[in-house]
C-alpha cells in the first residue's frame, strides 16, 4: 500500500473513499483485511489501505526522483510525490534505500455475477495476464460478486 488514512470518530467507508477521491468505496473490502463495508462498523483509529501499490522501487545511492519518473516512464518526476506521502522532489529528494511506489490503480470496478478474469479482463480491454498483473494476489477461481478489482494503473 503507498497511502493510507486512519479512520476518524464517525467515518465510515462511503466517507473515507468521498474524502479521498474513490469512486467505489468497496475497493477497502479488497484492500484491507477483515473489512467488509456492508456489514462492519469501522474501528476508530484503524489504518485503512486506501491506495495499493502496484510496483515499488528501492532508491539507488545519488538517484534523484527525475532518474526514477525516467526508468518507469512517469509523465513528470513530480508523479511521485502523488504517489509517496512524505517525498518531496522539490525540496527533500531521495534517500538511497527507501522504497517508493511508481506504479498505483487508477480504476476499480465491480466483478459481475459469474465472471471469471477472462470476461472482467476482456470488458475492459485487457488480456487476462494484464488483468493478474495489476491484481497481485487474486485468485481467479474465487472471484466474488461486487468484490472491487483493478483494471487500469498509473504508468
Amino acid at each position: 500500500c503507498s497511502l493510507y488514512t486512519t479512520v476518524q470518530s464517525g467515518q465510515g467507508c462511503w466517507a473515507i473513499a468521498n474524502a479521498n477521491g474513490i469512486v467505489d468505496y468497496h475497493v477497502f473490502d479488497t484492500l484491507n483485511i477483515g473489512v467488509n463495508c456492508d456489514s462492519t462498523a469501522l474501528q476508530v483509529g484503524r489504518r485503512l489501505c486506501i491506495q495499493p501499490c502496484l510496483r515499488k522501487h528501492t532508491v539507488a545511492s545519488g538517484q534523484g526522483c527525475y532518474a526514477v519518473a525516467q526508468q518507469y516512464g512517469l509523465q513528470s518526476y513530480t508523479t511521485i510525490d502523488t504517489m509517496n506521502p512524505g517525498v518531496k522532489c522539490d525540496s527533500t529528494g531521495l534517500e538511497a534505500g527507501r522504497v517508493i511506489c511508481v506504479k498505483i490503480c487508477t480504476k476499480y470496478v465491480r466483478v459481475l455475477e459469474n465472471d471469471v478474469c477472462y470476461d472482467v479482463a476482456t470488458r475492459n480491454g485487457l488480456t487476462t495476464a494484464a488483468f493478474q498483473a495489476l491484481n497481485p494476489g487474486l485468485n481467479c477461481d474465487d472471484l466474488q460478486t461486487g468484490q472491487a478489482v483493478c483494471v487500469a494503473a498509473s504508468k
